[in-house]
């Protein structure tokens, strides 16, 4: 039985959202955010996850799309900001599965308006499910 909150529900639930942001014309970060692999939260996962949270907390920025890897923008056209709500619920769920606290702080960062284009709202799921990590009531 999967109960709300859980990883489980989490992964659940970013699953179902990853079908509704599938776009034809997709830029390549949203590409790689929306990668399905990233579901599972390995080491391959975190990798990426790692080079996405450094273009957040440092560049405070996410663009379309880089230049060798996630080094310089092609442009300045930001993802949309449903992909920048969808990984910062990446970011929630891979800091439950994984008990890491930067990919938690990340979160709630971007949740605080660190991006500068795109402030975002987390799901009342994954906004309870930091909240209970951080020892807070929901």
């Amino acid at each position: 039985m999967v109960t709300a909150g859980t990883p489980e529900a989490l992964r659940e639930m970013l699953a179902a959202a990853l079908k509704s942001l599938a776009s034809p014309e997709q830029p390549a970060t949203e590409g790689i955010i929306l990668d399905p692999a990233l579901l599972t939260a390995d080491d391959a996962a975190v990798a990426v996850l790692e080079q996405l949270s450094r273009k957040v907390e440092v560049g405070r920025r996410l663009r379309a799309a880089y230049i060798d890897g996630f080094g310089k923008p092609v442009d300045d056209r930001p993802v949309r900001a449903e992909v920048s709500t969808y990984l910062a619920c990446l970011f929630v769920f891979a800091g439950l599965v994984r008990g890491d606290w930067k990919f938690l702080n990340t979160a709630m960062k971007m949740q605080d308006g660190i991006l500068i284009d795109r402030p975002i709202a987390l799901p009342a799921a994954f906004e309870s499910a930091l909240r209970v990590s951080l020892g807070e009531a929901p």
